[in-house]
């Protein structure tokens, strides 16, 4: 599985990288904040929702602390053949701490 840092994904943002960025946290979670430009599927419906998650592009999987996303990463890489699908480390706990600390998390 790949995972990448914040500040990695943040660089890469800020080079305006070509990027799917894909939040599987809950409604109350996204609704109190998300990262611009990031698509929400929730981890209970993603299985019946990969038809939105393009197999030819970078894939970043986000979620509170990374544990979720760590698990969706390895059901897309060993499940269903994703290759370019990312873990972000730490989560949005951590994007709040080194990136935007005015980023609201429950």
């Amino acid at each position: 599985m790949k995972n990448i840092s914040v500040n990695e994904l943040n660089e890469q943002i800020l080079q305006k990288e070509e990027l799917i960025l894909i939040d599987i946290r809950e409604r109350y979670e996204w609704e109190t904040d998300h990262l611009p430009n990031c698509a929400w599927i929730r981890m209970q419906e993603l299985p019946y929702r990969l038809n939105e998650i393009p197999k030819n592009k970078k894939v970043i999987i986000l979620c509170r602390s990374g544990r979720r996303s760590e698990a969706v990463c390895h059901y897309l890489n060993t499940e269903k053949a994703y290759n370019n699908v990312w873990n972000l480390e730490g989560g949005l706990l951590q994007w709040k701490e080194k990136i935007n600390p005015k980023f609201d998390i429950e």
